[in-house]
C-alpha cells in the first residue's frame, strides 16, 4: 500500500475500505492515520476534560457506567504488531469516523 498510494490516497483508501480489504502490512499505516485523525476530533480524551457528551455521568462509578462500550481512541497506544485481528474492525470504524469528521 505504501508504494501504491501517496499519503492522501491512503487516507481515501482507509476512509472507504472494509476491514476485509486490509492486509497485515496495511495495519501500520492504518494506525498511523488513526493516531493523526482521532486526536484532532477530541476522541480518546479522558473523562472530565469537556470532551464527553455525557458529562453528568463523569463522577458516576456505578457498575452500569463501568460496563459501557469502550471509549473512542482506545487504540492510540497500540503497536501495529500487537493489534488483535478481532479489534481491526473497531479501529477502522473509529478511523473512518474521524476521517469523515475532518472533511
Amino acid at each position: 500500500l505504501t508504494f501504491l498510494f501517496p499519503q492522501s490516497g491512503r487516507r481515501l483508501f482507509f476512509a472507504s475500505c472494509d476491514s476485509g480489504d486490509l492486509r497485515v502490512g496495511d495495519l501500520k499505516h492504518a494506525l498511523q492515520a488513526y493516531r493523526r485523525a482521532v486526536p484532532s476530533q477530541g476522541l480518546g480524551m479522558p473523562r472530565g476534560l469537556g470532551m464527553s457528551d455525557d458529562e453528568e455521568d463523569e463522577l458516576d462509578t456505578s457498575p452500569k457506567n463501568k460496563m459501557r462500550d469502550p471509549q473512542p481512541g482506545r487504540f492510540m497506544h497500540v503497536a501495529h504488531t500487537r493489534l488483535r485481528m478481532q479489534d481491526v474492525p473497531a479501529m477502522l470504524t473509529e478511523l473512518q469516523g474521524a476521517l469523515i469528521a475532518e472533511v
